[in-house]
């Protein structure tokens, strides 16, 4: 995944990142509507490991998109279809 990739790019510049300092970091960088969840994990400090807070951050976003309603969906496609076929 991404974030390792960058912890290890980091360390081979000779600083490293434990698991700690990794999962605050993504969670005071996530998006201001996920700030629900951020204060959920912030309960979970003491427990949180980075395979957890992937699996929320996921569970999370599930959520999120599958309470959308039709018409945001129908909106978010066409969006998406006139960025795909512009200029065609």
């Amino acid at each position: 995944m991404i974030l390792e990739h960058l912890r290890n790019r980091l360390t081979a510049m000779g600083t490293s990142m434990d698991d700690d300092d990794l999962i605050a970091h993504i969670a005071s960088n996530l998006p201001e509507e996920y700030s629900e969840l951020v204060t959920s994990l912030e309960a979970d400090l003491e427990s949180l490991n980075i395979r957890r807070l992937k699996e929320r951050i996921r569970a999370y976003y599930m959520r999120k998109i599958s309470s959308k309603s039709k018409i945001e969906k129908e909106e978010e496609y066409s969006v998406a279809l006139m960025h795909t076929f512009k200029g065609r």
